[in-house]
């Protein structure tokens, strides 16, 4: 399939979400990238996780499995499963921070996680805030080490955790319980997102 094939599907796929309700939507998408078994499918769960968010609004259906697993089949997401390299290291790694340590999904792309501490140590690592904008920035960087912690510690997702490689390459969706104990798990990180003045529990 050529580029523009590939683009016409993707679309045409996105707006097939829209009968379905956003938050609803992001957060199975999200819960889905919360498993180890996952890890080697990252690419195709974010490009669903990007069309999901720039659905067409209105819907209000709640997506059922068998709407997801259909969505995973999908000609234009498995045209993309060749894209996707076998992930390597750890799958949650902890950051320390100003609390202590914050667990954190390292997430498809090498390195994120020491280009993360980097930026922590940059931003956190002096005794005193000298400018307004490393006193904003901290609190940026603060509130989004807290989010992706709650994640981790609502999903049961423990420091050192490996990714799980399989001989497939199939989007793994749990059992209904477990799913959506990780949607609860992302579905208070996105209603922050979508409402920033909303105070996080």
């Amino acid at each position: 399939m050529n580029p523009t094939d590939l683009s016409e599907e993707l679309n045409a796929l996105r707006l097939s979400l829209g009968r379905f309700d956003v938050l609803d939507t992001v957060a199975t998408v999200a819960a889905l990238q919360l498993l180890p078994e996952n890890a080697d499918r990252s690419f195709r769960l974010g490009v669903l996780s990007c069309l999901a968010a720039n659905m067409p609004g209105g819907g209000d259906e709640k997506i059922s499995r068998s709407n997801l697993a259909a969505i995973l089949r999908s000609t234009s997401l498995s045209q993309l499963a060749p894209m996707e390299d076998q992930a390597e290291g750890l799958f949650a790694e902890d950051i320390a921070g100003p609390e202590g340590g914050y667990l954190m999904v390292c997430g498809p792309l090498q390195g994120t996680v020491p280009e993360l501490r980097a930026l922590c140590n940059a931003i956190l690592g002096t005794d005193s805030l000298q400018n307004e904008f490393q006193y904003d920035a901290s609190r940026l960087l603060v509130l989004f080490l807290r989010l992706g912690n709650r994640a981790c510690k609502l999903a049961r997702i423990r420091r050192g955790s490996q990714p799980v490689t399989t001989s497939h390459k199939k989007i793994v969706i749990p059992p209904s319980e477990i799913l959506s104990a990780l949607k609860r798990a992302v579905t208070p990180i996105w209603r922050y997102c979508v409402s920033p003045g909303r105070r996080l529990q």
